[in-house]
């Protein structure tokens, strides 16, 4: 069962292409401007946005340490304002991340917590 709903999770990521998240100059400078606008209003929740786009694009283009990177502040900032819901989806980001990296403990142990904390979320 976990091993389909890690599969269901690069299913639905599997949309992301490279074409539409090319780690170009112009799409980062957006993404680090929504960033900056976000952490200078206190908007948490664009926060977590911004480092979920950020971990997406580096991820589409196989900088797989910057997405793993990005993926963990993204998870950082949802834990501290208690969202389950992001919680959850980030650690299922993460074990799919790790799936593809060949990290199986990891995947699996991310994966674990993201089903547990959706159950949470429910």
């Amino acid at each position: 069962m976990l091993a389909s709903i890690v599969e269901e999770k690069i299913v639905e990521e599997a949309h992301l292409t490279s074409e539409a998240l090319a780690l170009d100059s112009l799409q980062m400078e957006k993404y680090t401007q929504h960033l900056e606008f976000a952490e200078d209003t206190g908007n948490w929740k664009e926060v977590v946005e911004a480092y979920g786009k950020f971990g997406d694009a580096y991820r589409c283009v196989r900088q797989y340490e910057q997405a793993s990177a990005m993926y963990e502040k993204q998870l950082l900032v949802a834990t501290q304002h208690n969202d389950v819901g992001t919680q959850a989806r980030s650690n299922l980001t993460l074990g799919a991340l790790y799936q593809e990296l060949a990290q199986n403990r990891r995947a699996i142990a991310s994966a674990n917590q993201g089903v547990l904390l959706a159950g949470d979320a429910g």
